[in-house]
């Protein structure tokens, strides 16, 4: 049968991904001491019970991941000029991660992009936190989606991915089902389909400027009357009836944002057209009466308008309270749509309808044009509308995993691994086992080495990265060990050891096989304190790791080149996972 597994299994893939960090105990772990065939090219790792088990020989440390060291993230895009970018569309199987954008004034704010204009290059870099549509003057129109904060950009953001992020203000403002934004398939130079009333008259530089186009006044005393007078110093046509079941939508005042259709107009004299109805002293110009399919209430004199091609939408019985106005060129052509009311509810496929293209029979079309040939696209919002969830939009398909390291301190023994050796191997462990209490990891931090104490009172010769035995003769051992550091303060100094093989015990004798042995007793440890500067007294002579070895799981690992650890230097890494 055939089956789709889209993107959103890949989001939902990774934020479960990302969840675990919060229900599970995961831990960074590092080690390996010991250098590789070439340290500037670590060899790969085999994926083998044999290879898991030796990355736990070689575990010097580890420490717990934080939910707050993960976030999701998205592909990285910088906005460049002259760079032709996607457009989000509901529509669109084939979406890549070319449609937003990282830009704003610091290059820290996303966008999504709605309108490409016709894939033209873009030219004018978005700025604006807008929670509305905004188009730039290269006719893209992009939607704000959110804020990545200085600290969490430096934290997750690489040169190839950023994380996401979702903006409160941004979430509340979007709306179930409401289409914010209507893209055309044609460039605004060029405009589709032919013949439509001209529109935007106070907007757009297409059409016939009308200067202070404006209501003047209001046919019935009360204002509540569906016949209302305007005017405009220049550009209305002084045909009548030229802006039949055309939108006219107020711009200003108390009742901005109302739009009613036009039934008829009434302006100049032409052969079967209405007489214009002038003032009394019959002085007035450029001033008609439009009649609208109801009445508009709280309108005053000054009030502004637009008159427009009424751009509607035909979808379901549950899709209501959409308009949109197309605005035209000087032939007719529709340019771009200016959404007036978003509506709700809309949820599948929507089929445009257009009024402003109707003439009477009896009239000549070279003043009554027919409008015809538009392609009016609409964009069916994500669940929630846009913005609403922009781990789904944006297609966060990466899980970026920011874990660090203690701060280096001296003799930090038993907490972590202290410094002055190196860091070759990295990886993230899942639930191991705390080793002293039996149970799931829960400490924030463990040392991975062993400790052993010994009868030294002097300086102890041992060298970091020197191989010991518990025998001096080759092949009889029973215990070997990698030396990390000697640690403590004379006379009670101890040494610190990786990739242990075997078991060291109370009475072993320490061999290098070069020279120096030493004895691992616990007839000190009265004396001794661990980690160095505590009050706490070593149980035993020998300390294991504070996690029992190969249990959990090692779900990523790395071979690298070395890193130091310094003395009040900790280590930052970004781990990316793509799904």
């Amino acid at each position: 049968m055939p089956a789709l597994i889209g993107k959103k299994f890949s989001v939902y893939n990774a934020n479960s991904f990302a969840s675990s960090f919060a229900s599970e105990s995961m831990y960074l772990y590092v080690g390996k001491v010991m250098t590789w065939p070439n340290d500037g090219s670590p060899p790969d790792q085999e994926d083998t019970v044999i290879s898991h088990n030796s990355i736990w020989d070689k575990m010097t440390g580890a420490v717990r991941v934080s939910p707050n060291q993960i976030a999701l993230g998205i592909k990285r895009n910088d906005w460049s000029s002259g760079t032709n970018y996607g457009v989000y569309h509901s529509a669109n199987t084939s979406l890549g991660d070319d449609y937003y954008v990282l830009a704003g004034t610091n290059d820290r704010d996303v966008y999504k992009c709605l309108d490409n204009n016709g894939y033209s290059p873009s030219t004018s870099k978005p700025f604006h936190k807008n929670l509305s549509i905004t188009r730039e003057s290269d006719g893209y129109a992009w939607k704000y989606m959110y804020t990545i904060e200085d600290t969490q950009f430096k934290k997750f953001a690489t040169t190839t991915v950023i994380p996401v992020f979702r903006d409160k203000d941004v979430s509340q403002y979007s709306r179930m089902g409401a289409m914010i934004h209507v893209p055309i398939s044609a460039k605004n130079t060029t405009g589709i389909g032919s013949h439509y009333r001209g529109t935007g008259y106070v907007n757009t530089s297409y059409s016939t400027s009308a200067v202070n186009a404006t209501i003047f006044t209001t046919i019935a005393a009360n204002a509540y009357s569906n016949e209302i007078r305007v005017k405009a110093d220049s550009g209305l046509s002084v045909y009548g009836n030229y802006y039949n079941n055309c939108a006219f939508l107020v711009t200003s005042g108390k009742a901005k944002g109302t739009y009613r259709q036009i039934v008829s107009s009434k302006a100049g004299k032409e052969s079967g057209d209405a007489t214009v109805s002038f003032d009394a002293d019959g002085a007035t110009t450029n001033v008609g009466n439009l009649v609208l399919s109801s009445s508009i209430s709280n309108v005053s004199n000054g009030d502004t308008f637009i008159i427009g091609t009424l751009i509607n939408a035909s979808t379901d019985p549950r899709s209501r309270g959409f308009l949109s106005i197309g605005n035209t060129n000087r032939t007719g052509n529709i340019t771009s749509v200016d959404v007036s009311l978003s509506g709700t509810g809309f949820s599948n496929t929507a089929n445009a309808f257009i009024l402003g293209d109707y003439h009477p029979t009896s009239l000549g079309s070279t003043h009554h044009p027919d409008g015809s040939g538009a392609d009016i696209e609409f964009m069916i919002p994500p669940g929630g509308g846009h913005g609403y969830n922009p781990y789904m939009e944006l297609n966060a398909k990466y899980v970026i995993v920011a874990p660090e390291t203690p701060v280096c301190k001296d003799h930090e023994t038993g907490s972590f691994i202290g410094y002055g050796n190196e860091i070759r191997q990295v990886g993230i462990i899942k639930n191991p086992i705390d080793i002293y209490q039996a149970s799931r990891a829960f400490r924030t931090s463990y040392d991975l080495k062993t400790t052993l104490y010994t009868d030294s009172s002097a300086a102890i010769t041992f060298k970091p990265d020197q191989k010991i035995y518990n025998t001096v003769e080759e092949g009889t051992e029973t215990a070997s060990a990698t030396v990390f550091k000697v640690c403590g303060e004379s006379p009670n100094k101890y040494i610190s050891v990786s990739d242990v093989m075997g078991q060291f015990a109370n009475g072993d004798i320490l061999y290098n096989r070069i020279g120096g042995t030493y004895t691992v007793t616990s007839s000190n440890l009265g004396s001794i304190r661990y980690p160095s500067g505590t009050e706490t007294k070593p149980l035993s002579s020998v300390i294991s790791g504070g996690l029992a070895k190969y249990t959990g799981e090692i779900i990523y690992h790395e071979n690298i080149s070395p890193i130091t650890r310094r003395l009040d230097q900790k280590e930052e890494f970004k781990f990316i996972f793509e799904f």
